[in-house]
């Protein structure tokens, strides 16, 4: 919270093995904007990572809802197939 009274969300990413941030941004919701704005700090300052996965408390339907074996074999695809263009895997 800042001294206005509003909240902001965070968005980021972080080399987990150096704990290293690669690129954050800051709005009043968490939101795609923020995400995409974030990773491309990363990718323009540090490259393509190998893996790229979300925390516990994110906002990614994979991690925070429960999906029959049929919608997760589509999430994986979806997200393989948007994603390898780039290089890397999500988690």
């Amino acid at each position: 919270m800042v001294s206005n009274g509003h909240k902001y969300s965070i968005h980021g990413f972080i080399d987990d093995a150096t704990g290293k941030i690669l690129g954050l941004y800051m709005c009043e919701h968490e939101c795609l904007l923020g995400y995409l704005e974030a990773l491309r700090q990363m990718l323009t300052n540090y490259g393509s990572p190998k893996y790229l996965y979300p925390d516990k408390y994110s906002v990614f339907p994979a991690m925070s809802q429960k999906f029959t074996l049929e919608e997760q074999l589509v999430v994986k695809k979806t997200n393989y197939s948007i994603w390898k263009n780039y290089g890397f895997s999500w988690y």
